[in-house]
């Protein structure tokens, strides 16, 4: 790991209490948590659409068919993080939220990810991995 590596991680760290606290807002001023976390992704895809295209990227269609099934439950589980962040950050405070967060991408990584190597495992197999936390 290289030092701008880890600056990059560190300052990607700095801003998950604040896209915590910035939805949180945006739900209380707009229609509440559902709202502002579909407001956020929306205003998020475009950005990453434009950073895409700005690239100038290769796109073939056909590739999108080998991807697994799998693969694409990282949206899911995005959405997830940032409507769950929305709704708790008013009750929880940032710093708590925060913290619960690491300590269930802990629990995840010591009890999943070390046993089954996450992404690089057979989606047939992960759950059994699971099998030590118990």
């Amino acid at each position: 790991m290289n030092a701008a590596s880890l600056a990059l991680a560190l300052f990607i760290g700095m801003l998950l209490p604040l896209q915590a606290l910035i939805n949180g807002a945006l739900a209380k001023h707009s229609f509440g948590p559902v709202f502002a976390s579909l407001a956020s992704f929306s205003v998020g895809t475009l950005v990453l659409l434009a950073w895409w295209l700005a690239s100038r990227p290769a796109f073939e269609a056909t590739a999108l068919a080998k991807v697994p099934w799998w693969a694409w439950t990282g949206g899911v589980i995005g959405a997830l993080y940032v409507a769950g962040a929305t709704l708790l950050i008013p009750r929880m405070g940032a710093a708590s939220l925060i913290c619960v967060v690491v300590l269930g991408r802990w629990s995840v990584r010591c009890c999943w990810t070390t046993s089954a190597s996450c992404i690089h495992a057979n989606p047939s197999t992960a759950c059994a991995s699971w099998a030590p936390c118990w």
